[in-house]
């Protein structure tokens, strides 16, 4: 069994009892002494399941967020057993909280998701946080990439009402995987559960896509489990496609000024219109709205769409996109778009065939 221990100094938090330390910088607010470690628990999760080593965590945790954690590490066995153990977890008993909370904070990186679902949440009437973590899509070290990053969203944060928390953390570092993305954002926005009274990150896919590309780290079943029994983290935005939000985001300037996704980290907050997610994005604009919008990619070649693309990775967004495209009558402003999709139903039907030629 590892045991993890919390130590705090005002803002600055050290989870020690794996190979390193895990180093948290806090900035935004003056941020209360922990009463609960919830979040230990989410960030040490991802590389236990690995070994299946029982974790000990040695403060109060929320006996809710105990009970979902485990029930995380069955639901990651159930699915991937050659690669992830199940595991018991346990902590000191959880204590009162006494501190005033007020408000919600939202998980904002920038990019797609997470900007439609400030501009669907609205204009804030009093003023709500972002919470923006470097340590993520950017490096714990990349200092002045992360301040670019800040200052582009800026203005879109003001624009709705946000005041902005942000975290610096090594934590990617140690706990890195396909699966661990979810619980890292849990961990993040459970930190700051005795200032807030919930939190929300924004949904990758919808119900129906989570078929197409099982087990997805954001999905469904296991955004479920970021619950305790005073404070959840909760996905939003589940029932709308990643078209449907390019769209949204397209009728808005200021939006459009400040979306960041490139995958490009010398090039980041810009969009260098090249990356497979820039492709991916220049696609759905041109499909939802006719065209790709000027001035936020560099290179704003028009995109294409190949068969790889349809029954690849991106089989959910493209897919989805060609439907939404014929609906609208944009197929033409996709090139390869309506052919690829022909092409790959034509192989389908062909396989069908010699498989009932051969069975006969």
């Amino acid at each position: 069994m590892g045991t993890f221990k919390v130590k705090q100094t005002q803002n600055e938090i050290e989870l020690t009892g794996g190979n390193r330390p895990i180093l948290y910088s806090v900035r935004g607010i003056d941020l209360p002494e922990l009463t609960d470690m919830s979040f230990a628990v989410w960030h040490v999760l991802p590389f236990a399941m690995r070994d299946g080593a029982d974790i000990h965590i040695d403060g109060p945790v929320d006996q809710m967020v105990l009970d979902n954690a485990q029930l995380m590490t069955r639901t990651w066995e159930m699915w991937r057993p050659r690669e992830f153990r199940s595991l018991r977890i346990t902590a000191l008993p959880a204590q009162v909280n006494t501190n005033p909370r007020s408000g919600d904070l939202s998980m904002v990186s920038g990019g797609v998701d997470s900007t439609f679902m400030l501009l669907d949440r609205g204009r804030r009437e009093t003023p709500s946080v972002g919470l923006q973590v470097q340590g993520m899509e950017y490096s714990f070290k990349a200092n002045e990439q992360f301040e670019r990053a800040m200052n582009h969203l800026q203005p879109l944060l003001d624009d709705l009402n946000y005041t902005r928390l942000t975290v610096r953390s090594n934590l990617a570092k140690l706990s890195r995987g396909y699966h661990s993305y979810s619980s890292v954002l849990a961990g993040y926005a459970f930190m700051f559960r005795s200032v807030f009274e919930r939190a929300y990150f924004a949904a990758d896919l919808t119900w129906e896509q989570d078929f197409v590309h099982f087990p997805w780290p954001l999905n469904h079943v296991t955004n479920r489990y970021f619950q305790g029994s005073d404070f959840s983290c909760i996905a939003v935005n589940e029932h709308v496609t990643r078209a449907e939000k390019v769209e949204r985001i397209a009728s808005d300037p200021l939006a459009l000024s400040c979306i960041s996704f490139c995958k490009d980290k010398d090039i980041r907050p810009k969009n260098c219109g090249k990356c497979i997610k820039c492709m991916r994005t220049k696609v759905l604009f041109a499909g939802m709205t006719g065209a790709v919008p000027a001035g936020v990619f560099l290179d704003d070649s028009p995109p294409k769409v190949t068969t790889k693309d349809i029954a690849g990775g991106e089989q959910a967004f493209i897919v989805d996109l060609y439907q939404r495209a014929k609906d609208k009558g944009y197929l033409d402003r996709v090139p390869g778009l309506e052919a690829s999709m022909k092409s790959l139903q034509a192989r389908a039907a062909l396989r069908a065939r010699i498989r009932r030629f051969i069975g006969k």
